[in-house]
């Protein structure tokens, strides 16, 4: 015999004639063979159950196949939801979209789509989807299968389905398979939104559109696992699949134009494009790349056939649908004739570099020559000139610039557009700007402002000289509101200030070199509590103003702004009293003011006697100030009051309050009120939520810096009428037209945050702000306002 079948027969004797114990031997000598091929070697040994082989099993374990699901879906809506999360995707969406989550009905294989800017949205999601499905079909969610992706796991998700009983069913790790219905669900969403997108030349940008809209489509459409049915069929027996016809994805569309503002002369419709179905209405919803705006809309006519987008990514911007029907001759200046070659400058990404497919008419008259023969001007400098003009065509290469960057290629109305491009000039002077209608108007003006800086002692520091840009140039509702450094309310720094003088903390003023004007926080009072006690810092600009009652704190705060920024210690400020000027609201005819206010923009020479008045009072008491002193506590009080029908042109009421903390005025307001009270009980009770919002806000302030008292705080009102509706829990037809007030000041006084106690009108300080008042009467409540005159004799 030859040597294969000695070789064979020597293997089978000692497999079968050796002791099992020494098989293993053979085994390894053979070099762990499989044992199907064991099994061709030796028929007879059948089994070989028994060979456990340790370097088998490390060697050439594998995964067990997964067979597919077999069984048929739940027999209820909800009662198994399949979940998966997909992203990041590489292009962010229009809306900031990287991510979809899907929610899969087992029963119906209805697929819930959301879009999400960032993974940690999913919780509350699935908070929104959960709601829905409780509510809107009444059904349980009994199980829910997802991978282990950190966003299931997280302890705040496991938790909301624990406490309703949800059981969490996870894949194991590395094993998708497990959870396939999701992760196999991707597979069609992506595959439709790639159809929708390529067929009309969709840009990437707007992927989570077509995400939603092949999701929409997908759950229309018939399913093998459902017998022919579809997802929405299944779930909505009764309902019609489709609330709009079917439209083509991507197509170009046009929404009306429903703006209330537009004219006789202004388009009737938007041109946009066709991005899918509402889900909660019956509208399409298209958006408008020149308005940067999302429409849903039922008045929308499609051109089906006409992609929005050039297939080189471009928008169709000069088609035929938005050529002029008569073209308008454009007439050009003598000393700019038509130039052949244009520089065009480098766009921004995105921004397609070809020319739209279909030119419009002609807008240059017939005469208009586009020669390359013209001579160009002779006044013209070279340096003005475009890079395509002042450098000629190079012989070293074989394609010239020229070639590509010229008006041939371009639309006539297009080269036009370049051509008002290339002819706007930057200047490079002031001079230079002032001889141009168009910069002269853009200049904003400015002044010099000159200020004494003194040291804390009084003597002269140094003279301070700045250039300011002026602040009426600012335009009411773009930017008239904006200001480039931060700075504290001045009733927030007579809060600090009266705090300061109750709790005797020390007061620190800084002066920074250069202000801050590029910070990023909206704030300007910033305090931290420490071990020991609380450091408050206050943002004026360039001034630093620093209290607190941890001296240690400070004290470290303050060298670190001296190591960080150019400051210059200007000392305590507890040395010397606090001045506040009491503007419009401490003067001898606050009504006056009032009407002198109204008349600004055509004042009268009554107007400006009582200007003039004004001004007097304001020279007899150059002194005159607010002294913060120290009472003992830091109890909150408010005094409120009305001039009801005070105004003789409109017979408006005028609201006038203050407020103190620890016995130091803090905030004060004279106002018109917006409407006519029909009485005085109206125009009080008015007054009176007013004050209440301002005790409201000095309360939240002490309760942060964790210095609020116990107990409510009492609003002073000398109207019996007005306290009565604030304690009476029932309206009546003198109370309904001021039911919101009634409502806010009586949840206050409910809540035990308000007390109004009743004021004698002799007693009521906020009298002042309402009316002109006596010289006595004006003296008496200026002393209980807490203002002195420092020149006064001792």
């Amino acid at each position: 015999m030859d040597s294969t079948t000695f070789d064979r027969f020597t293997l089978r004797f000692h497999l079968l004639y050796v002791p099992q114990s020494l098989h293993i031997s053979g085994i390894v000598r053979l070099g762990h063979p499989s044992s199907l091929n064991l099994q061709k070697l030796v028929p007879s040994l059948s089994d070989f159950s028994s060979f456990n082989c340790e370097t088998c099993e490390l060697s050439k374990h594998h995964r067990a196949t997964f067979k597919l699901r077999n069984d048929e879906p739940c027999l209820h809506p909800f009662e198994l939801v399949h979940s998966d999360v997909w992203g990041p995707a590489r292009t962010t969406g229009l809306c900031g979209a990287r991510y979809f989550v899907t929610f899969i009905d087992d029963h119906s294989r209805l697929t819930w789509v959301y879009v999400l800017k960032d993974r940690s949205q999913l919780f509350a999601i699935f908070q929104s989807f959960y709601a829905e499905i409780s509510n809107q079909f009444n059904a349980k969610l009994l199980a829910f299968r997802t991978d282990n992706a950190r966003e299931y796991t997280e302890s705040s998700f496991q938790e909301f389905l624990t406490s309703r009983g949800i059981i969490h069913q996870t894949s194991c790790v590395r094993t998708p398979q497990q959870n396939g219905i999701a992760e196999r669900k991707n597979g069609p969403i992506l595959a439709i939104a790639r159809a929708l997108m390529l067929q009309m030349h969709v840009p990437k940008l707007f992927w989570a559109d077509a995400v939603l809209t092949a999701t929409y489509l997908l759950n229309r459409m018939p399913s093998r696992v459902l017998k022919g049915k579809s997802p929405f069929e299944i779930l909505f027996a009764d309902k019609s699949p489709f609330s709009v016809p079917l439209k083509v994805f991507g197509c170009v569309s046009f929404v009306h134009n429903l703006n209330p503002s537009r004219d006789k002369l202004d388009p009737r419709a938007h041109k946009c494009i066709f991005l899918g179905y509402s889900r909660t209405q019956k509208g399409y919803r298209c958006y408008s790349p020149s308005l940067q705006k999302y429409f849903v809309s039922a008045d929308v006519t499609f051109f089906e056939d006409v992609p929005y987008y050039s297939p080189q990514g471009g928008q169709l911007q000069e088609s035929i649908l938005s050529s002029p029907v008569i073209p308008t001759p454009i007439p050009f200046a003598p000393q700019a004739p038509p130039i052949s070659q244009v520089y065009v400058r480098r766009r921004h990404h995105g921004v397609p570099l070809v020319p739209p497919l279909v030119e419009s008419p002609p807008l240059l008259p017939s005469s208009a020559s586009t020669s390359t023969d013209l001579p160009l001007p002779q006044s013209t400098s070279d340096l003005d000139l475009p890079i395509a003009l002042r450098k000629s065509k190079r012989t070293c290469t074989e394609h010239p610039i020229s070639n590509f960057v010229s008006f041939d290629h371009l639309s006539s109305s297009f080269k036009a557009f370049s051509l008002s491009v290339s002819s706007i000039v930057v200047p490079k002077s002031y001079r230079e700007a002032l001889s141009h209608p168009g910069w002269r108007t853009s200049i904003v003006g400015c002044r010099w402002v000159f200020t004494v800086k003194q040291n804390p002692d009084g003597t002269v520091d140094r003279l301070k000289a700045r250039l300011v840009a002026k602040g009426f140039t600012q335009t009411y509702g773009l930017d008239y509101t904006e200001t480039f450094s931060p700075v504290a309310k001045l009733n927030s720094i007579r809060i600090i200030i009266s705090l300061a003088a109750n709790l005797d903390w020390p007061l620190h003023q800084l002066d920074v070199k250069n202000a801050f004007l590029h910070v990023q926080a909206d704030h300007s009072v910033f305090f931290k509590k420490t071990k020991i006690g609380i450091v408050i810092l206050v943002v004026y600009v360039d001034d630093i103003v620093i209290t607190g009652s941890d001296k240690e704190g400070i004290q470290i705060l303050i060298n670190h702004l001296s190591s960080s920024f150019l400051t210059k210690y200007l000392g305590y400020l507890g040395s010397k009293p606090v001045a506040t000027p009491m503007e419009s609201n401490l003067k001898l005819m606050p009504d006056e003011v009032s009407v002198v206010s109204q008349f600004m923009t055509n004042p009268r020479v009554p107007h400006m006697n009582a200007v003039i008045r004004i001004l007097k009072y304001l020279k007899n008491a150059p002194g005159r100030g607010l002294f913060y002193r120290s009472s003992g506590h830091l109890r909150i009080e408010g005094y409120t009051d009305a001039d009801w029908a005070g105004s003789p042109s409109d017979r408006k009421s005028t609201t006038g309050y203050c407020t103190f903390i620890g016995g130091n005025l803090v905030t004060w307001r004279s106002k018109k009120q917006s409407v006519v009270a029909r009485s005085s009980a109206e125009a009080e009770y008015r007054a009176m939520a007013h004050t209440t919002c301002e005790l409201t806000w000095l309360r939240t302030v002490l309760q942060e810096f964790g210095l609020l008292t116990q107990g409510p705080t009492p609003l002073y009102c000398d109207n019996q009428a007005a306290i009565h509706i604030a304690s009476n829990p029932v309206f009546h037809e003198r109370t309904k037209h001021i039911e919101v007030d009634c409502h806010f000041v009586r949840s206050k006084v409910e809540s035990k945050d308000i007390i109004t106690p009743f004021v004698p009108s002799g007693s009521q300080l906020a009298d002042i702000f309402t009316k002109a008042l006596p010289k006595n009467a004006i003296d008496s409540i200026c002393s209980k306002l807490g203002v002195i005159d420092i020149y006064s004799p001792a």
